[in-house]
């Protein structure tokens, strides 16, 4: 199973990327999945373009290329003045709806304070319906995220690995339901 865990912030030594490494070697240790890490901050994507996308650019053929081979998706999200970081949509925007096409994704949101929860409802929100990624219903927040680590295995730990498997599961099954789909008659985008 290709499993993708993005890394949601442009930042050099962000705390995303400290936790997508994380859910990286919990999914190696305790599921036997071994994600790769797209990180915003090493990928550097140009911006979305309503002129052809950009599609001839090295980058973004890259970018469908290695998310259509996978199966599932983790997005680790900094909040950033209650919002979601505009490198993330710009990579949604620039990824158009084929390589996200109804494959499952877990929504990780992070917080330095007490917030976190704005991007996962303005993901959910604004993010899916030309994409047609499928947020699973579960989510986890981490607060204060610096104080966090995965060595506690508390709460925060269980819901993650619970949740995780909760992907794996939707990705398995998701593959036929992608397989049934594909020979109806939709459009990519509009209603």
């Amino acid at each position: 199973m290709e499993v993708i865990v993005v890394s949601g912030s442009n930042r050099k030594n962000s705390q995303s990327e400290r936790i997508s490494k994380i859910i990286q070697e919990v999914s190696t240790e305790k599921l036997n999945i071994i994600p790769k890490l797209y990180s915003l901050y090493t990928n550097d994507l140009p911006l979305w373009d309503e002129e052809g996308y950009g599609e001839n650019d090295k980058k973004i053929i890259n970018l469908k290329k290695e998310f259509t081979q996978s199966n599932a998706f983790i997005f680790v999200v900094p909040e950033w003045h209650g919002m979601v970081p505009p490198h993330v949509k710009n990579m949604i925007l620039l990824l158009g709806s084929k390589p996200l096409w109804h494959k499952p994704a877990l929504i990780v949101t992070i917080s330095s304070s007490n917030g976190g929860a704005y991007p996962a409802m303005e993901l959910r929100g604004s993010s899916h319906k030309n994409s047609h990624i499928c947020w699973i219903p579960e989510q986890v927040v981490i607060r204060n995220v610096k104080n966090w680590n995965a060595k506690s295995e508390d709460e925060i730990f269980n819901r993650l690995i619970s949740y995780l498997e909760t992907l794996y599961i939707y990705a398995k099954n998701m593959e036929q339901i992608r397989k049934e789909l594909s020979k109806l008659d939709i459009k990519e985008f509009g209603m």
